[in-house]
């Protein structure tokens, strides 16, 4: 006997006898079966010629007599949970714990709030807002806050992915120009600031750079300080890597042995004096690569041979056990790892000078609490870097154990949760008329052309839009609207086995017209792929000034009318479908963009045969 398919009902019709009635599905009338099915709330379920709803669904208001349903009855009595989402528990459970708790968590308001804030490339405006406040807060204590501003870069993994409206994974510095000719960027430059007399650190500012000259960061260099000095923020040192002299000469030090200036006024006050600090670690590195590529260094005291190093490390090999050091294979061959690059006054705010605070361990650390959020990758995408870097300003702090270098102290990321060009202007999305035979240059290729191997593509990827409507979209009537078995491209019949959905002419069209788009879109920019927000909604809009003339679904002729103006269901699917079709496109057009770019790499082509061959 068939039971009611409504939710968590369990009755079921036991024969003629039984007191609670079962109703069929209104089949003949399809604007009523679909709001049957749409009460039901059942995902991708749609009721057979067995599909039974008991009488308890009903109000007294649907019954003619005790057994009896109007022709207008709808099922709107349901026992629907109060949670069936896993987002939905989260939130009751939250709420929960913020009540057991006297309110001591922050509302879920001010959570979302701290969340929306953009961590785009450039300035973080947060961050510089965090360390505001914790500069009038040292006033109040009549304090000055010293800093030291530290920059390095982190090498990303050159790939290009369609997230958001947009393209990611190209060069950006954050300065809201879009050119769609900028290559794909391979480093992160990262500036932050770190309290000399105090225990917070915060990222001020990243930028996704595929090589700088000297004198542009020494720009951003300036930049960063003249917007420190505005809150209010003293700063008393630039600590970078060793491979940054052209940097520092254009901002003023000079690191030459013979003529050595270690730093360089600051751009807002002259008189105030910024120290250019090299990192410690780094040019010990430096030494040691001098020493294993000259064999022999000259000191007072005598020489430094490099071949005692590594008879040290052959006998420890040897021998299973090292003599109380640190030294290992990876520190003799270095060549794969090659780099390319105190006392105050007594009245002083400082009594001491903790160099710790002038070191890049700091920005280390940072970089491996990035790389954690992709499973220690060391190459994390643009996307991935960005991910993570708003993670800290929300106080979401990305945890991490050990880095280049060790944690010595418990400086603490600062929480920083504070208190696009038009597309349709950009490209021409406009149909292209072709010029008439008679003119000369009537041989000219049409843009609007869409060729026959394309066809064959745009057909099958419609059976996937189709698909992913039917999905999204409860609705009877534009569910039959979407398939068609008349019409049916040969390559569709080639490739189905049955279980491939067959587009009606009406999606295929709209797909059609949405791969124009894209071809007048590469048409303007020479095949490099657009950059900024909104692309997904200029081409769905030029789709609809397209279909507005033309009848893409006639089936829905008059269902068009049983709906209202703001929610045609004509309109709508056209959307979804130009939508879908442009989210697909747009993954295909990344994906190739990063395939150009790794084809040469070993690793890819050869994951388990050469797996480490350094790249």
């Amino acid at each position: 006997m068939p039971s009611c398919v409504a939710y968590n009902c369990v009755n079921r019709s036991e024969g003629s006898g039984s007191e609670i009635s079962m109703y069929s599905f209104p089949r003949h009338d399809k604007a009523r079966m679909c709001q049957w099915v749409k009460k039901i709330n059942r995902k991708n379920w749609k009721p057979n010629s067995n599909s039974r709803i008991c009488a308890l669904h009903f109000t007294d208001e649907c019954f003619h007599t005790f057994r009896k349903l109007k022709s207008s009855a709808v099922p709107t009595v349901f026992a629907f949970p109060c949670v069936h989402t896993t987002s939905r528990t989260q939130v009751v459970t939250y709420a929960y714990v913020r009540e057991c708790f006297d309110l001591v968590l922050p509302h879920p308001e001010t959570i979302r709030s701290w969340y929306s804030k953009s961590a785009d490339p450039g300035f973080t405006q947060p961050a510089f807002s965090a360390i505001k406040s914790c500069v009038e807060e040292r006033k109040r204590e009549g304090k000055e806050t010293l800093c030291a501003l530290m920059m390095d870069e982190v090498s990303i993994r050159k790939h290009v992915e369609y997230a958001a409206g947009k393209f990611h994974g190209y060069v950006d510095l954050g300065c809201g120009i879009v050119d769609d000719s900028l290559p794909p960027a391979k480093d992160a430059l990262v500036l932050m600031v770190v309290a000399i007399d105090d225990s917070w650190k915060i990222p001020v500012a990243y930028f996704l750079i595929d090589g700088l000259t000297g004198e542009e960061r020494a720009n951003i260099i300036k930049e960063c300080l003249l917007r420190l000095h505005a809150i209010g923020a003293r700063v008393l040192s630039l600590t970078c890597p060793s491979c940054h002299f052209a940097m520092l000469r254009a901002l003023g030090a000079n690191m030459d042995v013979l003529n050595m200036k270690p730093s360089f006024p600051h751009p807002a006050d002259p008189s105030d004096t910024i120290h250019a600090v090299l990192d410690v670690c780094h040019m010990l590195k430096l030494i040691r690569n001098t020493l294993a590529d000259r064999s022999t260094l000259q000191t007072p005291t005598g020489k430094i041979s490099w071949k005692f190093l590594q008879e040290l490390n052959k006998l420890q090999e040897a021998q299973g056990l090292r003599l109380g050091n640190k030294l290992k294979m990876a520190h003799i061959r270095w060549e794969k790892q090659k780099m390319k690059e105190a006392v105050c006054k007594p009245n002083a705010q400082c009594r001491y000078l903790l160099t710790y605070k002038l070191s890049q361990d700091h920005l280390e650390l940072f970089f491996s609490a990035v790389r954690a959020r992709g499973g220690f990758n060391n190459n994390p995408t643009a996307r991935q870097f960005t991910a993570a870097y708003k993670r800290l300003l929300v106080k979401l702090q990305v945890r991490t154990r050990t880095g280049n270098c060790i944690l010595r102290d418990n400086t603490s990321i600062l929480g920083a949760t504070p208190a696009a060009a038009n597309t349709l202007r950009r490209y021409d999305l406009k149909p292209v008329e072709h010029a008439e035979s008679e003119h000369d240059y009537h041989l000219c290729p049409n843009v609007d052309a869409v060729s026959e191997y394309k066809e064959a593509a745009i057909n099958y990827i419609a059976g996937f839009v189709v698909k992913k409507i039917k999905q999204k979209h409860n609705c009877m009537p534009c569910a039959e609207a979407l398939t068609s078995e008349t019409t049916v491209h040969p390559f569709f019949l080639l490739k189905t086995r049955g279980g491939l959905q067959k587009p009606s002419p009406g999606i295929i069209a709209v797909c059609m017209e949405s791969e124009r788009c894209f071809q007048r879109i590469l048409r303007t920019t020479s095949g490099t792929l657009p950059q900024g927000h909104g692309l997904t909604s200029a081409i769905t809009n030029q789709v609809l000034m397209y279909s507005a003339d033309k009848v893409l679904f006639p089936e829905l002729h008059s269902h068009m009318f049983e709906t209202t103006v703001e929610d045609n269901h004509v309109h709508v699917l056209v959307k979804m479908a130009s939508s879908i079709y442009c989210k697909v496109r747009m993954h295909h057009l990344a994906r190739r963009e990063t395939e150009k770019m790794t084809k040469d790499i070993v690793r890819h082509q050869f994951t388990k045969l050469i797996h480490f061959h350094h790249q």
